[in-house]
């Protein structure tokens, strides 16, 4: 082979050389990214798990303050209400929702309890139509004093019939009280308690509204099972600074002497957490 020759071969090579260098390259890159995708994705880095933390619930003790029973520290986000009566009488309703109230839960009847007979609350129509006028969200209750299911559910429909045609953006709350020793109801037991609630609610299942189970601390501890009422939302009685109920709870009634303007008596005022 001639000089000449050699040299352009040589030259030749090296452009080769120079154009396959890169691509060599870039395919040795290739391959070992694969390698090591293939290794992580057969072999994940085991890591401890990360912590949860709970989300609160109204059943922890929760402490809050208040000026002339208007929460002004709250624990947690709520609506502020009142529950009314004939007891309350005239309501000035614009000065109630000025003051901050958001909803009210009117009674619209009770059971008397030496008799057993069943009332409207002479105030209820009145009530009703007020709260609505000023804007309020509305929810009604009964008073109960039902010895058996059946009573319950007399008491249930006689709610639906007195409602009627009124529509309500709140519950409809089963409130059963023991009075006094004198009481028709005196002696009733927690399962039969338990059995006159779910009756009721199931009515008002039925009917297509939300039914509420009302109860204080000493029902709660040795009267409703309240397991087999978990299907209801429940309203807590508990006249204290510091909540502590057994069981989540859906509205929380934490005074029966609250002051609010448009009011000339004390109301029950309550929490709720939608």
């Amino acid at each position: 082979m001639s000089s000449s020759r050699k040299k352009k071969t040589n030259k030749q090579l090296k452009t080769y050389l120079a154009i396959l260098a890169p691509v060599l390259a870039v395919l040795v890159l290739l391959a070992l990214i694969l390698t090591l995708g293939r290794y992580t994705s057969e072999s994940p880095v085991e890591t401890e798990p990360s912590e949860t933390i709970p989300p609160e619930t109204t059943t922890e003790a929760t402490e809050f303050t208040y000026d002339e029973t208007f929460p002004t520290d709250p624990a947690v986000d709520s609506r502020l209400g009142i529950d009314v009566s004939e007891h309350q009488k005239n309501i000035d309703w614009g000065q109630v929702k000025a003051a901050g109230v958001d909803f009210v839960m009117i009674r619209l009847g009770y059971r008397g309890y030496t008799e057993g007979r069943l009332y409207m609350d002479s105030y209820f129509a009145q009530h009703y139509r007020g709260a609505k006028e000023a804007g309020l969200d509305v929810g009604v209750y009964f008073f109960s004093q039902a010895l058996t299911p059946e009573e319950a559910r007399a008491e249930a429909r006689f709610l639906l019939t007195v409602l009627g045609w009124r529509e309500l953006t709140m519950g409809i709350a089963y409130d059963w009280e023991f009075v006094n020793d004198n009481a028709r109801t005196a002696g009733v037991d927690g399962r039969t308690m338990t059995d006159c609630a779910l009756a009721f609610c199931e009515v008002i299942t039925d009917a297509g509204h939300k039914p509420w189970v009302y109860f204080n601390q000493f029902q709660a501890d040795y009267y409703y099972i309240l397991e087999e009422l978990s299907d209801y939302d429940f309203w807590f009685a508990k006249y204290t600074e510091e909540l502590d109920c057994p069981v989540p709870i859906d509205m929380w009634q934490y005074t029966g002497s609250g002051s609010v303007p448009g009011i000339d008596v004390p109301v029950d005022m309550n929490l709720y957490w939608p």
